[in-house]
């Protein structure tokens, strides 16, 4: 992926033409204009990265369904 390319919105997946990354005053700005979800940043790299990270659910890293958890289990250090 090209260093500069902003990925398509996290919330509404809006495509290119509705993400711009927009020079503010003080800083960088990458907004998306279908659902307004925005990050700034006084870096345009750092603007970029922020963008473009994807949260990832703790359930991939985990062995147990996170729907059938109880109130008091515990998630960490879950043995094999």
């Amino acid at each position: 992926m090209k260093k500069d390319k902003l990925l398509p919105c996290p919330f509404c997946g809006g495509s290119e033409d509705y993400v711009g990354l927009y020079l503010e005053n003080s800083g960088f700005i990458v907004l998306c204009k279908n659902c307004s979800c925005n990050v700034f940043d006084i870096s345009k790299t750092n603007v970029i990265k922020k963008w473009n990270a994807r949260y990832i659910p703790l359930s991939k890293n985990l062995k147990t369904d996170p729907l059938k958890l109880k109130k008091n289990d515990i998630l960490i250090g879950e043995k094999e």
